[in-house]
Protein backbone atom coordinates (compact mmCIF):
# COMPACT_ATOMS: atom_id res chain seq x y z
CA UNK A 1 0.00 0.00 0.00
CA UNK A 2 0.95 3.62 -0.67
CA UNK A 3 3.99 2.86 -2.88
CA UNK A 4 5.07 5.28 -5.61
CA UNK A 5 6.88 3.63 -8.53
CA UNK A 6 8.02 5.57 -11.61
CA UNK A 7 9.61 3.47 -14.35
CA UNK A 8 9.48 2.56 -18.00
CA UNK A 9 9.06 -1.12 -17.17
CA UNK A 10 5.85 -3.14 -17.48
CA UNK A 11 6.09 -4.77 -14.04
CA UNK A 12 5.51 -2.06 -11.46
CA UNK A 13 4.47 -4.47 -8.71
CA UNK A 14 4.47 -8.25 -9.16
CA UNK A 15 2.79 -10.80 -6.90
CA UNK A 16 4.09 -14.23 -7.87
CA UNK A 17 2.39 -16.34 -5.21
CA UNK A 18 1.60 -19.99 -5.83
CA UNK A 19 -1.88 -20.82 -7.11
CA UNK A 20 -4.20 -20.68 -4.14
CA UNK A 21 -2.24 -17.85 -2.50
CA UNK A 22 -4.72 -15.64 -0.67
CA UNK A 23 -5.01 -12.77 1.77
CA UNK A 24 -2.63 -10.59 -0.25
CA UNK A 25 -3.81 -7.04 -0.92
CA UNK A 26 -2.22 -4.64 -3.42
CA UNK A 27 -4.02 -1.38 -2.74
CA UNK A 28 -3.57 2.37 -3.25
CA UNK A 29 -0.27 2.41 -5.15
CA UNK A 30 0.79 4.95 -7.78
CA UNK A 31 2.61 3.28 -10.69
CA UNK A 32 3.83 5.82 -13.21
CA UNK A 33 4.91 4.80 -16.69
CA UNK A 34 7.47 7.16 -18.16
CA UNK A 35 6.37 7.43 -21.80
CA UNK A 36 8.67 6.59 -24.69
CA UNK A 37 11.22 4.72 -22.55
CA UNK A 38 10.69 0.96 -22.80
CA UNK A 39 7.10 -0.21 -22.29
CA UNK A 40 3.73 1.45 -22.82
CA UNK A 41 2.45 0.52 -19.37
CA UNK A 42 3.50 0.04 -15.74
CA UNK A 43 1.01 -2.14 -13.88
CA UNK A 44 0.37 -4.53 -11.00
CA UNK A 45 0.80 -8.12 -12.21
CA UNK A 46 -0.55 -11.09 -10.30
CA UNK A 47 0.29 -14.72 -11.03
CA UNK A 48 -2.70 -16.50 -12.48
CA UNK A 49 -4.55 -18.63 -9.94
CA UNK A 50 -3.66 -16.43 -6.97
CA UNK A 51 -6.49 -14.90 -4.96
CA UNK A 52 -5.07 -11.40 -4.61
CA UNK A 53 -7.07 -8.20 -4.10
CA UNK A 54 -5.86 -5.42 -6.41
CA UNK A 55 -7.79 -2.18 -5.96
CA UNK A 56 -7.46 1.59 -5.73
CA UNK A 57 -4.22 1.65 -7.72
CA UNK A 58 -3.29 4.38 -10.20
CA UNK A 59 -1.32 2.90 -13.10
CA UNK A 60 0.21 4.19 -16.32
CA UNK A 61 -1.24 2.36 -19.30
CA UNK A 62 -1.69 2.84 -23.03
CA UNK A 63 -5.47 2.59 -22.59
CA UNK A 64 -6.69 5.09 -20.03
CA UNK A 65 -9.73 3.65 -18.27
CA UNK A 66 -11.23 2.52 -15.00
CA UNK A 67 -10.76 -1.24 -14.54
CA UNK A 68 -11.87 -3.34 -11.56
CA UNK A 69 -11.48 -0.48 -9.07
CA UNK A 70 -8.10 0.62 -10.49
CA UNK A 71 -7.48 3.65 -12.68
CA UNK A 72 -5.28 3.37 -15.77
CA UNK A 73 -3.81 6.68 -16.97
CA UNK A 74 -3.04 7.19 -20.63
CA UNK A 75 0.10 9.04 -21.75
CA UNK A 76 -0.92 10.07 -25.27
CA UNK A 77 -4.07 11.83 -26.56
CA UNK A 78 -4.33 14.74 -24.17
CA UNK A 79 -7.78 15.56 -22.95
CA UNK A 80 -8.96 11.96 -22.62
CA UNK A 81 -10.92 11.25 -19.42
CA UNK A 82 -8.08 9.26 -17.85
CA UNK A 83 -4.99 11.07 -19.05
CA UNK A 84 -1.98 12.07 -16.94
CA UNK A 85 -2.92 15.76 -17.18
CA UNK A 86 -6.28 15.02 -15.52
CA UNK A 87 -4.43 13.51 -12.55
CA UNK A 88 -1.19 15.47 -12.15
CA UNK A 89 -0.79 19.25 -12.44
CA UNK A 90 2.52 18.99 -14.32
CA UNK A 91 1.18 16.55 -16.94
CA UNK A 92 3.28 13.76 -18.40
CA UNK A 93 5.95 12.06 -16.30
CA UNK A 94 9.51 12.22 -17.63
CA UNK A 95 13.01 11.01 -16.88
CA UNK A 96 14.43 12.98 -13.97
CA UNK A 97 11.00 13.74 -12.53
CA UNK A 98 10.68 14.63 -8.86
CA UNK A 99 7.89 14.14 -6.34
CA UNK A 100 6.67 17.68 -7.17
CA UNK A 101 5.85 16.43 -10.68
CA UNK A 102 3.19 14.24 -9.05
CA UNK A 103 1.25 17.13 -7.51
CA UNK A 104 -2.39 16.05 -7.93
CA UNK A 105 -4.87 18.13 -9.90
CA UNK A 106 -7.40 19.50 -7.43
CA UNK A 107 -10.48 17.27 -7.58
CA UNK A 108 -8.69 14.89 -9.96
CA UNK A 109 -8.29 11.13 -9.76
CA UNK A 110 -4.86 11.25 -8.05
CA UNK A 111 -6.62 12.61 -4.96
CA UNK A 112 -8.60 9.38 -4.53
CA UNK A 113 -6.67 6.68 -6.44
CA UNK A 114 -3.13 5.51 -5.89
CA UNK A 115 -0.78 6.55 -3.11
CA UNK A 116 -2.77 9.73 -2.46
CA UNK A 117 -2.10 9.72 1.30
CA UNK A 118 1.64 9.23 0.84
CA UNK A 119 1.81 11.89 -1.89
CA UNK A 120 -0.03 14.35 0.34
CA UNK A 121 2.49 13.70 3.16
CA UNK A 122 5.49 14.09 0.83
CA UNK A 123 4.19 17.24 -0.85
CA UNK A 124 3.04 18.93 2.37
CA UNK A 125 5.65 18.07 5.04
Amino acid sequence: EQNIVATGMFNGIVVSGDPGTSEIVVRDNTLINIPDTIHKATVVRVKEGSDVSVTGNLMGHEKGRLVDGNLLLQAKQRGQPYHYNTAFAKGLPHLGMTIDDLTPVEGGPAEVFGAHKRLRDLLNP
